[in-house]
């Protein structure tokens, strides 16, 4: 598989199943982490598709 493709799955998959989940937990706790891990995500996400695109 192409490393493009990987990324685009990866990618897929966080957004569709694991987000709204990491959300979730992050709503029924009070750890202020939690919230900096999905943000954390989602730089790194964000900076991957525009190093892919060429950006």
């Amino acid at each position: 598989m192409s490393n493009r493709l990987v990324l685009l799955v990866v990618t897929e998959i966080y957004i569709s199943i694991l987000r709204p989940m990491l959300i979730e937990l992050v709503e029924n706790t009070d750890n202020k982490l939690d919230d900096k891990v999905i943000l954390l995500l989602d730089v790194c996400l964000k900076y991957s598709s525009r190093r892919r695109n060429g950006e």
